[in-house]
């Protein structure tokens, strides 16, 4: 009854799936009033229930080591309207913060917290095959020719090469992975890293988180050379924290694959000047990563 006010804006929605809404809130007294943010997601089915439980087992598994990302807490789930209610983090979008001076600090401060999220003890019913992004990637690819064919030699060249090197490449360990790891994710809350969006939990190849935050750099306001840099540094801290080396074979895929994504994602929006973006989009997906690490 003491509320003096409250905010609500929708940051995030994907229509008939799920609504992101952050509420802002006063109350107490007029000249000192005191204040909260809190986040509500609600989905169309019980994933948010999924998510709740996901979030709250994540924070007890990592909340004494600290290379961990932050988490939001998870304050409650309410059944009825299909709501899990999070707490606000105070901090800087990455994205926001990023430039020459503080490249190599801020992108080595990410790459401990992914490691170490690859080797939680979590799992996942959810499963990510190569099986699964090939049978994905070839009926987009099919879309996309058909929306625009002048660009059918190249978008074939590329399935014919994907397929090609699925089939030679050797079995790997699938851990649990954030399946949409990127840039937006992140946010700068001190001297640590506070990670977003745990929806897309699966069990897979750790190197597709690796390739997803690289190919989500070059959609913000990033300059070529600056994203450059970012690529590199980042390879190079998670092999450290990770304890393993990045197979640019098998990074090379990934980024191949989710570039096209990229590309079908843009179609099915009708963004502005799509013919120039895909093609553009195409470019970047046939000069991915090089051997000698960080130009695309």
């Amino acid at each position: 009854e003491d509320i003096l006010n409250l905010e609500a804006e929708i940051v995030h929605y994907r229509p008939e799936v799920r609504c992101t809404t952050r509420y802002c809130l006063e109350w107490g007294l007029k000249d000192a009033p005191k204040k909260l943010t809190i986040f509500g997601k609600t989905f169309k089915n019980d994933q948010g229930l999924t998510l709740f439980t996901r979030s709250a087992d994540l924070i007890q598994e990592i909340h004494d080591d600290t290379n961990s990302f932050l988490i939001a807490e998870p304050l409650g789930y309410h059944e009825e309207i299909k709501t899990i209610w999070q707490a606000g983090l105070d901090g800087m979008p990455l994205a926001d913060l990023i430039d020459e001076t503080n490249v190599q600090h801020l992108i080595r401060s990410v790459a401990p917290g992914l490691a170490l999220f690859h080797q939680s003890a979590l799992r996942s019913p959810t499963q990510i095959t190569i099986k699964h992004h090939l049978i994905q990637i070839n009926n987009k690819i099919t879309k996309l020719i058909h929306g625009f064919p002048q660009f059918s030699e190249a978008l074939q060249s590329i399935q014919q090469g994907l397929e090609k090197s699925a089939s030679q490449f050797s079995p790997v360990r699938d851990v649990l992975i954030h399946a949409d790891f990127s840039v937006q994710q992140l946010l700068v809350c001190g001297d640590k890293i506070a990670c977003f969006d745990f929806d897309e939990f699966a069990m897979g190849d750790p190197i597709q988180d690796v390739a997803n935050f690289i190919v989500d750099c070059h959609f913000r306001s990033f300059d070529r050379d600056l994203v450059s840099s970012m690529t590199s540094t980042f390879i190079e801290a998670y092999e450290q924290k990770s304890g393993h080396k990045v197979s640019m074979d098998r990074l090379n895929w990934h980024l191949q694959i989710l570039f096209i994504t990229k590309a079908y994602r843009f179609y099915l929006q009708q963004k502005p000047r799509l013919k120039e973006e895909i093609e553009s989009i195409i470019s970047l997906a046939r000069n991915v990563v090089s051997r000698e690490r960080g130009t695309i």
